[in-house]
């Protein structure tokens, strides 16, 4: 019985071979936080493959190093975003709106200018 979507199955599948971080998700059993698996090959004591050992990582703990704003002013930010298809997904949420994570942006949109240029390997400078 698959217990897991899809999205979710990969991270086993991942997890046989190498050390593998998911995808942050939504996750349903905790009351919707956003959560992410990492998971890695486990070895028996002859080297033979044994299972996959899987950690369930709340995002709370990673968001609150990530929104340390200490040195960044009145509007810095430290934001971590994904690019999928035409699309950048902020993973994490936003200084002033902290239920922001996981919002989708379309390339090319008014928002996120920034964002959307460093998920497209260009770097810069944004001045307010």
């Amino acid at each position: 019985m698959n217990m897991l979507p899809d999205s979710q199955q990969r991270v086993f599948e991942e997890g046989k071979n190498k050390i593998y971080f998911s995808d942050v998700f939504l996750n349903k059993v905790e009351g919707e936080k956003p959560g992410m698996l990492v998971t890695a090959p486990a070895f028996g004591f002859n080297g033979a493959f044994i299972g996959v050992i899987a950690l369930e990582v709340d995002m709370a703990d990673i968001y609150r190093l990530i929104q340390d704003v200490t040195g960044l002013g009145e509007t810095g930010e430290t934001l971590v975003g994904k690019k999928i298809g035409n699309q950048v997904v902020l993973l994490s949420p936003l200084r002033h709106n902290l239920n922001n994570a996981l919002k989708r942006i379309h390339i090319g949109d008014i928002l996120g200018g920034p964002m959307q240029e460093a998920v497209q390997g260009r770097g810069g400078v944004v001045a307010s």
